[in-house]
C-alpha cells in the first residue's frame, strides 16, 4: 500500500471538504470530517473490490500522522495562551470542569445501568459509559474555538484551562476504570495517593523548567537569529514533556501542551515568537488540522448504528445536553453571561479522540465482549464510537449556531 498516495488522498479530500462546508456557511472542520465518514463509507461497501480502501483507513503510518497532527494543535494551543492567563483562570476552570465531568458521569452510568440488559460485564460497561461521556477532547476543542478565532476570548481561555482539568480527571477515572475491571474494585487509598502525587510532580517540573531553564536555552539560541533552529528546540521539548507526561501516568497531549504554554512572547522575545507561531499556524491550518478532522470521520461505521438506535439517539443527546448544563451552569454562577455560559458548556461537548483512547482500552481489558452472555457489548460499542465522532461533528455546528445568534441580536 503506498502510503504517500493515502495522505495525498485524505489531504485533497479534507481540503475539499472543508471548502464546500465553508461554501455552505458551515464549519470548515465538519467538512473536513465528512470526508473521512465518505471515505469510511466507501471502505465498507466496496472493501471487497477496492481492497486499497480499508487498508489505508487502518495503516499505522496514518493513524501517526492523525498522532503528530494532534501533537501541534495542542502545541499551537499552549503558544497561543498565556500562562497567567491560565493561571487566573484556573479557579473557575476547575469548578466548570468538575460540573463539565459529573453530570455526565453520573448520568452516563446512570442510563447504560438501566438501558443495558443485564451480563457479566454490566456493571463495567456502565462504567466505561460514564467515563467516555465525561470527558472533553483537548485538541477537538482547540481547533473548533481556533476556526472560530474564539480561543483568546475570555470563554475560549475558559473552556482550554476546564479541558485540561476535564483531560486530568479522565485519566484518573481511566485508571479507576482498569483497576475495577481488572480487580472488580477500587484501587488502595495509597495507589490513588500516588496517582495524585504524580500529577503533583509532573506540573511542579514543567513549571520550573518553564520559568527557570527553557528562557535561558532560547537566551542562547536567539543568538543565532535562526527559527529553524527555535523551532526545533520548541519541538524537542515539546516531545520531552510529553515523555516526562506519560512517565508521570499521564497523556502525552498535555506534556505538548504545556511546552508550548511556556513559549510565551516575554520569554523568548517577540521575533522569536512571531515567527514560531507562523510556523507552527501554518503547518496546523494547512495540513495537520484537515487530517486530523478526517481520521476521525475514518471512525464512523453508519451501518453499525441501527444495531440500537434508541441507545444510539438517547447517549447523543445526553451527551451534548449533560455538557452544556454540567459546564455551563456552573458558568453563570461564577458571573459569565448566558451566551457564553452556553460557549463553555458547548465547546466542552466534543470527545473525539480521547473518547476512542478510553474506548480502546475498554476493548483491550474485554469490557465489551459480545458473545453469550454478554449480548450488549458490540452494539454499546458502536454507539459509543459514533456517539464520540458525532459529538465532534456536533459542536462546531452548535458553537457557530450560538455565534450566529449573537451577531444577530447585536
Amino acid at each position: 500500500m503506498n502510503v504517500m498516495l493515502a495522505l495525498f488522498l485524505f489531504l485533497l479530500l479534507a481540503r475539499f471538504g472543508g471548502f464546500v462546508a465553508e461554501r455552505a456557511r458551515l464549519p470548515v472542520s465538519v467538512g473536513e470530517m465528512m470526508a473521512g465518514v465518505l471515505i469510511a463509507m466507501a471502505a465498507s461497501n466496496f472493501g471487497d473490490s477496492v481492497p486499497f480502501l480499508p487498508a489505508i483507513i487502518k495503516d499505522e503510518f496514518v493513524a501517526a500522522a492523525a498522532d503528530i497532527a494532534v501533537f501541534f494543535l495542542v502545541l499551537l494551543a499552549g503558544i497561543e495562551l498565556e500562562p497567567r492567563e491560565i493561571a487566573q483562570a484556573s479557579g473557575k476552570a476547575l469548578w466548570i470542569a468538575l460540573g463539565g465531568v459529573l453530570v455526565p458521569l453520573v448520568g452516563g452510568v446512570w442510563l447504560a445501568w438501566e438501558w443495558l440488559p443485564m451480563g457479566p460485564e454490566h456493571h463495567s460497561q456502565a462504567l466505561v459509559t460514564g467515563v467516555v461521556l465525561s470527558i472533553t477532547a483537548l485538541p477537538v476543542v482547540v481547533k473548533v474555538l481556533t476556526d472560530f478565532n474564539k480561543l483568546r476570548s475570555s470563554a475560549g481561555e475558559m473552556v482550554i484551562t476546564a479541558a485540561l482539568f476535564d483531560d486530568i480527571i479522565g485519566l484518573v477515572l481511566i485508571a479507576l476504570l482498569l483497576a475495577i475491571v481488572e480487580t472488580g474494585g477500587l484501587p488502595a487509598p495509597a495507589d490513588l495517593g500516588l496517582m495524585a502525587l504524580k500529577v503533583a510532580a509532573f506540573f511542579t517540573i514543567t513549571m520550573l523548567l518553564g520559568v527557570h531553564v527553557y528562557p535561558r536555552v532560547q537566551k542562547g539560541l536567539k543568538l543565532m537569529k535562526a527559527s529553524a533552529i527555535e523551532f526545533s528546540a520548541l519541538v524537542t521539548a515539546a516531545l520531552g514533556y510529553g515523555w516526562l507526561a506519560e512517565t508521570m501516568g499521564l497523556h502525552w497531549v498535555i506534556g505538548a501542551f504545556m511546552a508550548g504554554l511556556y513559549f510565551e512572547k516575554s520569554r523568548v522575545g517577540g521575533r522569536s515568537y512571531t515567527e514560531i507561531l507562523a510556523i507552527v499556524n501554518t503547518m496546523v491550518q494547512g495540513v495537520l488540522g484537515p487530517l486530523f478532522f478526517l481520521s476521525m470521520g475514518l471512525y464512523v461505521d453508519i451501518g453499525a448504528a441501527g444495531d440500537m438506535p434508541a441507545l444510539l439517539v438517547g447517549l447523543l443527546v445526553f451527551a451534548l445536553l449533560s455538557k452544556i448544563v454540567g459546564a455551563g451552569v456552573p458558568a453563570l454562577f461564577l458571573g459569565f453571561n448566558p451566551r457564553d455560559a452556553v460557549i463553555i458548556g458547548t465547546g466542552m461537548a466534543a470527545r473525539g479522540v480521547v473518547g476512542l483512547v478510553v474506548l480502546g482500552i475498554a476493548v483491550d481489558a474485554g469490557v465489551f465482549n459480545g458473545a453469550g452472555d454478554n449480548p450488549a457489548g458490540t452494539p454499546l460499542l458502536t454507539a459509543l464510537v459514533l456517539v464520540s465522532v458525532l459529538t465532534t461533528a456536533l459542536t462546531p455546528l452548535l458553537l457557530q449556531l450560538v455565534l450566529r445568534k449573537n451577531q444577530t441580536r447585536g
